[in-house]
């Protein structure tokens, strides 16, 4: 009895970390290209001159030209904010 126990431990984890790498592999941010407006009330959730001030112009902040005005790739600004998150204890 314990063999089977110990034997469908180890198919749970199993099943559960291919899930896990799968999951990863999957977009989970819609891949888009949006104004300083949109990004701001889509995504940041703030006025665009709060967005301008606090996030749009911040160094390493991702975007790219398009006819003269900046896009911001939605997947990049995700990643982008994820790793310059602050988390307060």
């Amino acid at each position: 009895m314990d063999n089977l126990i110990v034997g469908l431990s180890n198919l749970f984890k199993q099943a559960y970390q291919q899930g896990l790498e799968d999951g990863r592999k999957e977009a989970t941010v819609t891949p888009e290209l949006l104004d300083r407006k949109e990004i701001s009330k889509r995504v940041l959730h703030v006025a665009p001159n709060t967005a301008d001030q606090f996030y749009l112009y911040q160094p390493g902040f991702p975007y790219m030209e398009q006819n003269g005005k900046r896009k911001y790739y939605l997947p990049a600004v995700s990643e982008w904010l994820m790793k310059n998150q602050q988390i307060t204890e």
